[in-house]
Formats: C-alpha cells, sequence, structure tokens
C-alpha cells in the first residue's frame, strides 16, 4: 500500500516569503532571467515531458505505485528541476544586489601565492586554477564580491582559500579562516601555517568553540 507523503512546508514557506520580497524589488532581473532562460531551453517542460508543477507535486505526494517513488519519473525531476533554478535564482538576486554596492579592489602581486604554490609538492589542478583565477579577478573588481565556493571532501578547497587570502595580503589587507569548531580550526591552523611558512609569513590561530 502506498501512503500518502505529508511535507513539512514551514521553512519552505519561509524561503517563498523572502523570494517573493526579493522578487518584488528585483523585478527587471528576475525578468531579464526569465527570459533568457526561454531563450535557452525553448519549450523545456515539453521536450523532458515533466507534468505541470501542481499535477507534480500531486504525483510526488500521492504516489499511485512503487515505481512513481524513484527519484527519475517525469514529476519528481520536474521539482528537483524547479528547487535547484528558485535557488540559483535566489542567489543571482542577492548577488546583483550586493555587486551595485561599492567595495575594495585587491590586486595581488603573485609574490606570495607563487612562493607557495611552488612549495606545495604537488601540482594545482585545473578546477583549482579555475577558482583562484575567478577568486582574484572578482577581488581585483571596486564592487562586494559574493562567492561560494564548493567542492568534494579532499578536493583542494583549503589551499584555494589560502592562496585567496594571500592575495589580499599581497593587496595591503588581512584575512582571516572561519571555522565551525575548535578541532576544523586547529587542523586548518596548522595547515595554513606549515603552507605560509614558504610565503616566509606569519599566520594566527585563534581557536573558540562554543557548544
Amino acid at each position: 500500500m502506498i501512503a500518502i507523503l505529508v511535507p513539512l512546508l514551514f521553512s519552505i514557506l519561509e524561503f517563498g516569503a523572502a523570494l517573493e520580497r526579493w522578487l518584488a524589488q528585483d523585478a527587471a532581473t528576475v525578468q531579464a532571467a526569465v527570459e533568457d532562460l526561454s531563450r535557452r531551453y525553448p519549450g523545456l517542460r515539453e521536450r523532458r515531458g515533466w507534468p505541470q508543477w501542481g499535477e507534480a507535486l500531486r504525483r510526488a505526494h500521492a504516489p499511485e505505485a512503487e515505481a512513481d517513488l524513484s527519484p527519475t519519473t517525469p514529476a519528481r525531476e520536474r521539482l528537483a528541476y524547479d528547487e535547484i533554478f528558485a535557488s540559483q535564482l535566489a542567489v543571482a538576486l542577492v548577488r546583483a544586489r550586493r555587486h551595485r554596492q561599492k567595495g575594495r579592489a585587491i590586486l595581488g602581486t603573485g609574490a606570495l601565492t607563487g612562493r607557495v604554490e611552488a612549495a606545495l609538492g604537488f601540482a594545482l589542478t585545473s578546477a583549482q586554477r579555475l577558482a583562484i583565477a575567478e577568486l582574484t579577478a572578482e577581488m581585483a573588481q571596486p564592487r562586494r564580491m559574493v562567492r561560494l565556493l564548493q567542492g568534494d571532501v579532499g578536493s583542494g578547497k583549503t589551499v584555494v582559500a589560502l592562496l585567496a587570502m594571500l592575495n589580499a595580503v599581497e593587496g595591503g589587507g588581512q584575512a582571516a579562516l572561519m571555522a565551525p569548531t575548535e578541532i576544523l580550526a586547529r587542523q586548518h591552523h596548522a595547515t595554513l601555517q606549515r603552507h605560509a611558512a614558504a610565503a616566509r609569513h606569519r599566520g594566527h590561530g585563534h581557536g573558540r568553540c562554543r557548544g
């Protein structure tokens, strides 16, 4: 017997309210994004065989067969796409608003980052180099930066963060790496101290854990 799945909508409604406020304030940005999406992907729903949103929601929460529980069903694919699209649209609106605010251009010289990279003992991957290039390019702009670096465990996010921090130091600023726990803060401190030694730059660690 297939049961009806009852969702918890509190966080979704809160997100929707926030998104509605952003949409009202940035209507032109949203309209441009939607028009661009329509040009890039005409007839996306029809080509994928996705149902309308309401029908997709009904199928997801009232499945009629075991096959309806598969994440690859058209209804679930449609809902997953909408969720990702809404998330990316919200992030784009926040980024656009922040980019309208003035920031400080940070131009690194490459002196510290070059020494540290040469002493790493391994070659940076193409993805790491791309991430660093995007970070330093945006740091050089006279606007506030809004950027999230994502990657699997062990993909090298820490070394990318370190090189971005050294780029800020080269530009006459300071940098701090925050961690959610004292254990992780100590681990990062040990790693950064070891690599920063190659740049002859002293790093200070302050770990604090609040339960």
